[in-house]
């Protein structure tokens, strides 16, 4: 059962990435536009081509969210506590991403319509480098199991050491052998 509700979640993050991913690319197609004149043609077309869907993407994001609280629990306990910083700002870039897109038609102002296109376009890069931080987290092994948070100067469950804090000996009984004291290899870096 655990792996087919894996596999519900990983269709359902697939469907977020692709569907929303469309809207997050409107968003910065929408940034490098152009002016008023030169960009209105093109937001025309982003407002027509995103304008009925836009806000039903979020639910692919939601519905990943309900499944992984049900059935991992302490893997969301983990990731929302040790991620919330990145979860978070992107909460909040998507509520100002929404209501920026929808404040822009409402508004004729040609200096409020900058404000809430700006907002929406950069909000469009915010979104998407957060779920990228927390996607490479998780896929690195940053968030520790078991319903806990990471603790500071800790990664996963590998310990930090700055290399002045390394004395040769020291350096010999908590480092593999391709990491000398100072110095780390390409393949000794953090994973």
């Amino acid at each position: 059962m655990t792996n087919a509700t894996a596999v519900v979640l990983f269709f359902g993050v697939t469907a977020y990435a692709l569907f929303g991913g469309a809207d997050f690319g409107a968003g910065i197609w929408d940034l490098v536009a152009g002016g008023a004149e030169r960009g209105a043609r093109p937001r025309a077309l982003i407002d027509h081509s995103i304008g009925p869907v836009w806000e039903a993407n979020h639910v692919w994001l939601i519905f990943c969210l309900v499944v992984l609280w049900t059935a991992f629990s302490e893997a969301f306990a983990s990731i929302t506590l040790t991620l919330f910083v990145p979860l978070t700002l992107a909460a909040l870039g998507i509520v100002l991403r929404g209501s920026s897109f929808a404040f822009r038609k409402a508004v004729f102002r040609t200096r409020d319509r900058r404000n809430f296109g700006a907002a929406f376009a950069l909000s469009s890069l915010l979104v998407p480098y957060c779920m990228g931080a927390v996607a490479g987290a998780i896929a690195s092994g940053r968030v520790p199991s078991g319903g806990k948070r990471a603790t500071p100067g800790r990664v996963g469950s590998t310990p930090r050491r700055s290399s002045a804090a390394c004395s040769p000996s020291r350096c010999a009984r908590i480092s593999p052998p391709s990491i000398s004291c100072g110095t780390r290899t390409a393949s000794a870096m953090p994973t």
